[in-house]
């Protein structure tokens, strides 16, 4: 009941936006009534960047496959063009400097992967609305499903003039200690990545299933860059 209320306040306030008419008090309000639970979610999320940027062989996985050149991006389309991800310049420009692991693990020493992933989190907190997509079992069938149901409704959501961001890192972090990769994770980042992957099945009032994707929806303007397609290898049989 509490999220259909929350869907019905956000479609309100779209319709006001939409009016060209002064939101900024009925946000407000909505943000008081539903937005623990929003904000409770972006922090669960956000544990994906404190990991991902104190995790050395995590670290040098997503750094590996950054492209910081459209030159870059066309030649191997692969990964994740910088540009897609929607950063300020001095944000793009750090990123350049932790890419090397001795500086990231040294300002990680004065706590900087805690204050990116605060910083995160307000950020994912200000999304319209956020979607879980759970399985009831652990195999190739439900995750096919799964997919196939986060592509229809991402469409969907562009086709409304929205935009969508999964929010999966911790979730497939939590699938890899499941799998019995326990050794590429420290103690402590298991207590912690167990810890968010328990209370997001609790936000989401999920129970005997198993959260596989997480996505804030909202409106994200014109992208300054989108990600290149590797054509589709389309195999015939008689």
């Amino acid at each position: 009941a509490e999220d259909l209320e929350a869907v019905e306040a956000s479609l309100y306030l779209r319709r006001k936006f939409s009016e060209k008419q002064d939101i900024k008090k009925l946000k407000e309000d909505i943000r008081r009534r539903f937005g623990d639970r929003g904000n409770n979610i972006a922090n669960l999320c956000s544990v994906n960047e404190r990991v991902m940027f104190e995790n050395k062989l995590i670290h040098n996985f997503f750094f590996d496959h950054i492209n910081w050149t459209e030159k870059e991006e066309l030649e191997k389309r692969l990964g994740f063009y910088i540009k897609t991800l929607e950063l300020p310049s001095p944000v793009q420009f750090a990123l350049k400097l932790f890419r090397y692991w001795p500086a990231m693990n040294l300002f990680n020493k004065l706590g900087l992967n805690k204050i990116i992933a605060k910083g995160n989190a307000v950020n994912y907190a200000n999304a319209s609305a956020m979607v879980a997509f759970a399985v009831k079992n652990n195999t190739s069938r439900d995750f096919i499903i799964a997919g196939r149901l986060m592509q229809r409704l991402w469409l969907k959501v562009t086709k409304m003039g929205l935009s969508a961001q999964p929010m999966a890192g911790m979730l497939f972090f939590m699938q890899a200690i499941s799998g019995g990769e326990t050794s590429k994770f420290s103690s402590s980042q298991i207590e912690l990545i167990k810890n968010a992957h328990e209370n997001v099945k609790k936000t989401f009032d999920i129970n005997n299933e198993m959260p596989v994707m997480i996505f804030r929806v909202g409106y994200g303007g014109e992208p300054s860059a989108r990600s290149s397609k590797k054509p589709p290898e389309i195999i015939f049989k008689n």
